[in-house]
């Protein structure tokens, strides 16, 4: 258990988590995950926030419940579609170009954030004059894990993202793989089930529900399962993962709500 949650504890710090907006990319580029590969995976971030679900019930970690809050606000916000259902990714591209939209330099701190500020989190999010990304710009990532951090650096760092979260939506975002896959959105129903229920925000089990309703009406042709849907077609059978992620998910979503109806629909893809 210790070392999980030490695992926890260092993907959180940044790198692979957006520390602004909240999701994570879907690996790290070099041996101390400084630099991520920015695209962001429906999957990753499904199976995640289940991760950190599990690992805030074990030690209520404040870092952990804002971890699984910012994440869930990423999916709703920017990944679901139309109907409830979750986009296949996030790319890493804007502006094309990788992770422009994510790094920042010291000038651009500090045209956001008060001078004192911006030099004191610079320290504390590794922000350097040379970079740690390209072109002079840095990943922000927590130096220190959050429980590390002084009273004062903490209140810096809740400061501060707000502020460059609210900059940062203005420049051009990455754009989206729309696809519907049925495994991923199977283990997205799960995570949102369960970490609503943990953490007592029914909005998100209301969006479990409404994502399975879409891939049981919309992604079920003549009652078989689907894999994949895109533009308003449901195509290729659904294989074992997409069949195991969504009874996975449905039964999450019964333990959640207690309404037999996603345990009945459970019992039917199984």
């Amino acid at each position: 258990l210790d070392a999980a949650l030490l695992v926890l504890d260092r993907i959180g710090q940044g790198g692979m988590y957006d520390l602004l907006g909240g999701g994570f990319a879907r690996y790290s580029v070099d041996e101390e995950w400084r630099v991520p590969h920015f695209e962001k995976m429906l999957y990753d971030n499904a199976q995640l926030l289940v991760a950190y679900t599990d690992g805030w019930r074990v030690n209520a970690s404040p870092q952990y419940a804002e971890i699984v809050r910012r994440t869930v606000r990423w999916a709703l916000e920017e990944m679901r579609l139309d109907g409830g259902a979750f986009a296949a990714s996030q790319d890493a591209d804007s502006d094309g170009q990788e992770g422009t939209f994510f790094a920042w330099s010291l000038d651009e701190l500090a045209a956001v954030l008060d001078p004192t500020d911006a030099e004191r989190f610079a320290a504390v999010a590794g922000v350097s004059a040379a970079g740690t990304f390209e072109n002079g710009r840095s990943v922000l990532r927590l130096e220190r894990p959050m429980h590390q951090l002084d009273r004062r650096e903490r209140s810096l760092v809740a400061r501060c993202i707000p502020r460059l979260f609210r900059v940062r939506k203005q420049r051009v975002a990455p754009g989206r793989d729309d696809k519907v896959v049925t495994a991923w959105n199977g283990l997205m129903i799960r995570a949102l089930a369960r970490a609503g229920a943990m953490f007592d925000e029914p909005a998100w089990i209301e969006a479990a529900a409404d994502c399975a309703r879409f891939l049981l009406e919309s992604v079920t042709v003549d009652g078989r399962l689907m894999r994949t849907y895109k533009d308003g077609r449901a195509h290729i059978p659904a294989y074992a993962d997409d069949h195991a992620a969504l009874m996975l998910g449905l039964v999450d979503l019964y333990e959640a709500s207690f309404d037999r109806t996603w345990l009945d629909h459970a019992l039917v893809v199984a």
